[in-house]
Parts: C-alpha cells; sequence; structure tokens
C-alpha cells in the first residue's frame, strides 16, 4: 500500500507527497540535492505547477501549484547546503541560424512542437516572465549559477543552481478527461493535469541519463537573460550566459498516476 506523508510546515503549505516504489538512479550517488520542474502555466489562472524530488527521499514526489511556495521551497534547500536542478517546461533557448531560410523554424528534436508556433511562442514568453521572478527570488549569495552539463551532477560541496529545461508532450502529457483539447483555468482535474505533468518532468530528469532531447548549432539562452536579469550571473560573463546550451529532457511517458498529490489546501 502507498502511504501518503506531509512534508513539515504550516497547515496550508505542507506538501501532501506520496511514496513510490522504484530506484532514481543518480540519487545515491552524489551530493544532496534536489530536482524541480515547473509546469509554465498562467499564475492568475491558477495554471501554473511544480514538482520536487530530494536525493535525501528519492522515493517522494512533491507537487504544488503555489510559486511563492516553489520559491521558499528552493530556499530552504540553499539554506541546508542543497545543490537544486530546476527545470521550466518551456523554451529556454531559441534557434539563431546562419541561413536566412532557417528562421522561423523549430529547434531540432522538436519535432511538431515548434517553439515559433503559437503555443511555443507563448510558453515562451511566459517562462521567461516566470523564471526571471523565480530566480529573483530565490538569488542567494554564494550559489553558483549554470547550465552547462558537466556541472550536473554536482560533485563538490558548494551548492549550485543548475537550470534546464523540461519538454513533456505528446504521449507523456496528462490529459483531462473534461477538457481534452485546451485546459480550463476552473477546472480541478486540469490543475491535477498540470502537477502531473511537472511531476513526469522532475521524475524524467531523476531517473534519466540526461541526454539532450533539442539542440540548436546556434542559439540564444532566455533563461540566461533571466539570470543576469536577477543578478545571478556577473555582466562580465553576460555574452557567453546567453549563448549557452540548455540541457532539455524529454520523457516518453507520463508519470505513474498517483505517483504525487496535490498540496493540502489546493485541491
Amino acid at each position: 500500500m502507498a502511504e501518503r506523508t506531509n512534508r513539515k510546515g504550516s497547515p496550508r503549505n505542507a506538501l501532501r507527497v506520496y511514496r513510490y516504489r522504484g530506484t532514481i538512479s543518480i540519487m545515491s550517488i552524489v551530493p544532496d540535492f534536489a530536482v524541480y520542474a515547473c509546469d509554465v502555466g498562467s499564475t492568475f489562472q491558477n495554471r501554473f505547477a511544480w514538482a520536487r524530488i530530494a536525493s535525501s527521499e528519492p522515493e517522494q514526489i512533491e507537487v504544488c501549484s503555489d510559486i511563492t511556495v516553489l520559491a521558499r521551497s528552493i530556499k530552504d534547500d540553499f539554506r541546508a547546503r542543497r545543490s537544486v536542478a530546476l527545470g521550466f517546461e518551456s523554451p529556454l533557448f531559441l534557434p539563431v541560424p546562419k541561413s536566412v531560410k532557417d528562421l522561423c523554424h523549430e529547434r531540432q528534436g522538436e519535432g511538431n512542437r515548434s517553439c515559433f508556433a503559437s503555443t511555443g511562442a507563448y510558453v515562451a514568453t511566459l517562462g521567461l516572465h516566470e523564471a526571471a521572478w523565480i530566480l529573483r527570488e530565490i538569488h542567494t549569495h554564494g550559489i553558483g549559477f549554470t547550465v552547462a552539463r558537466k556541472d550536473w551532477p554536482p560533485r563538490g560541496t558548494d551548492p549550485i543552481l543548475f537550470c534546464w529545461e523540461a519538454f513533456v508532450s505528446g504521449k507523456a502529457k496528462a490529459r483531462c478527461k473534461l477538457h481534452p483539447r485546451e485546459r480550463s483555468p476552473r477546472c480541478d482535474q486540469c490543475k491535477r493535469a498540470d502537477q502531473h505533468d511537472a511531476a513526469t518532468a522532475v521524475r524524467a530528469f531523476a531517473t534519466g541519463a540526461l541526454e539532450c532531447a533539442v539542440t540548436s548549432e546556434s542559439r540564444i539562452s532566455l533563461i540566461g537573460a533571466a539570470a543576469i536579469w536577477s543578478k545571478w550571473i556577473d555582466p562580465l560573463a553576460a555574452i557567453a550566459a546567453l549563448t549557452d546550451p540548455v540541457l532539455v529532457i524529454k520523457p516518453a511517458l507520463p508519470a505513474p498516476v498517483g505517483s504525487f498529490a496535490p498540496v493540502r489546501g489546493h485541491e
């Protein structure tokens, strides 16, 4: 039988979690850390969701729809000297091709989910908007920012913030039976589907080989721009931050149903 538990905290913000069987492959071989994934959506319409897995409790997934609780949770991890891998389900970089004929084309690996299609462009803009807010809220002196694949998993004792992109689509995407085409901001099942997508992304990162699923030969980094704006990156290193490649994780299937649960008070 599965066991539901609560993280310590106020009744409103305590995270209800679900223990599941399975092995998180990366968890046992690196220093203490936490992995987060954000399902980018409008906070105004309650369409934002996030999930968390910690190396100290690798059989637990936490989910929530409150962006302020996310910021507090990450800051708690930093105070505990944990490294954090923070993922966003939105394009974190845009390709900049050499040839004019390649302008406005999808990134390699996106398929029919181009970052320049109407949905992709909307989510990219909203993702930059929310990532900048989150990075400003969690900015902590002494924590290094990186998107370089070589920097994760963390190896030293100094905590880092590693940002990555989640690409949850196709068969991996959760479905709301009431709104199969477009999720509704007033539907509880749609809200749970957003949380399910976040859980799928965070579990794919924690269990996978971290092979990048979407690439481009040349790029401008949206997450790099957000990191510069929020003072995570020294202006002297700004040019490199705007061109560094970003790791993109693309799950093949959704996380098992029941492997996460909503925050108390936010059902």
